[in-house]
């Protein structure tokens, strides 16, 4: 089935209005789109961007009809938008990508390894815990030591527990209180992520792998090229990688971005970790280092556009500006020629809260 393009001219709504909202909207604009954002709270990000903006909570029924009369796309910032929204959207009508067979799976952290299992990607051991679950009597020492997380919402090491015992898994499924994964831990060597990009006709693009280094669960800094020192880790891996991200994108019918991270450990065994269908933090450097920045794939992909070419042109590292420490971080990266310094303009900082971010391009020197 061929479908007709979104032209610029018309409305994109985005669900969501944070700071992977706003910089979609910068593309949206450059590209001569209006724009539409729906979110319950109005002091965030992508508010000052939109051509029109909806302050309202999700179940508003009201806001539903203003959308669907409105916009000739629906999208979304973050996985966690309420599905039962996305769903009544769907029915009635209104043309939502990435739509509700994605986001169903990337609510769940048990439905991506199964998705994972079902397409022979190897993934961490895994096992679902329901929140009512008895944790004493049953043997749990193979997943020792495990990390136990909640099964949804859960993002930059939120709802996430170390447990070496049963004593400790029991407190923390209590204090989630919420169902759960325990999955085995590994002895890692490294975490690399790719976004592929596609559109309602099937056409992808795939982009070059990252690698990335967390700090108490937060992503800190994004570099490529990736695996500089680890040879073993090039070429076949990469590729795998690669072919990985287009099976599943294919699999789950994206009309989108789509981002997927796994983890390499120290025997050099790749593992599908998790998945995000929207533009991903660990391309950000995209704005700068590549063809076609991530944000502007989303639009493209979603609109039914030609997907630009989002390989990166240039080296970079991209380095989080987290809530903290942020105020002593950004201020220089303004003397540094290399250095493009981005602040999202959150009214709070919290700690461990994204506050923007700097990426510094690896630009070859002159030979003088």
């Amino acid at each position: 089935m061929t479908h007709s393009p979104i032209t610029p001219g018309k409305t994109i709504c985005i669900l969501g209005a944070g700071q992977l909202g706003k910089m979609s909207l910068q593309a949206a604009h450059r590209l001569g789109y209006h724009t539409m954002v729906w979110a319950p709270e109005g002091d965030i990000p992508a508010m000052e961007m939109a051509t029109h903006r909806l302050v309202r909570p999700y179940d508003c029924k009201v806001t539903i009809d203003e959308v669907l009369r409105t916009a000739d796309v629906i999208t979304t910032e973050w996985e966690n938008i309420p599905l039962t929204l996305i769903k009544e959207l769907e029915k009635r009508g209104g043309t939502v990508r990435p739509g509700s067979k994605v986001l169903a799976v990337a609510q769940s952290r048990f439905a991506e390894k199964e998705m994972a299992e079902a397409l022979g990607i190897p993934t961490t051991r895994t096992i679902f815990i329901s929140n009512n679950h008895e944790i004493e009597g049953h043997d749990w020492s193979e997943f020792f030591p495990g990390i136990l997380k909640t099964n949804g919402l859960g993002y930059d090491g939120k709802g996430q527990y170390l447990v070496t015992n049963t004593e400790e898994l029991g407190a923390a499924l209590k204090d989630a209180g919420v169902d759960c994964v325990l999955e085995k831990r590994a002895d890692l060597l490294t975490e690399l992520s790719v976004l592929v990009a596609r559109t309602a006709d099937g056409h992808l693009s795939t982009s070059h792998v990252v690698e990335n280094t967390h700090k108490g669960g937060i992503l800190d800094t994004t570099v490529w090229p990736a695996c500089n020192g680890e040879p073993m880790l090039m070429h076949s891996m990469l590729d795998e990688i690669s072919q990985t991200a287009e099976r599943v994108a294919k699999y789950l019918e994206l009309e989108g971005v789509l981002c997927l991270e796994f983890f390499v450990d120290t025997a050099y065994k790749l593992m599908f970790n998790e998945m995000a269908p929207r533009p991903h933090n660990s391309f950000h450097a995209s704005m700068e280092a590549a063809y076609t920045c991530q944000f502007e794939q989303h639009v493209r992909a979603i609109c039914g556009l030609p997907l630009g070419k989002v390989e990166f042109h240039t080296g970079f590292e991209m380095q989080n500006l987290i809530g903290g420490k942020w105020e002593v971080d950004w201020a220089p990266s303004l003397t540094d020629p290399h250095a493009r310094l981005h602040l999202y303009g959150k009214a709070e900082s919290r700690l461990g809260r994204k506050m923007g971010h700097v990426t510094t391009l690896k630009v070859p020197q002159p030979d003088f």
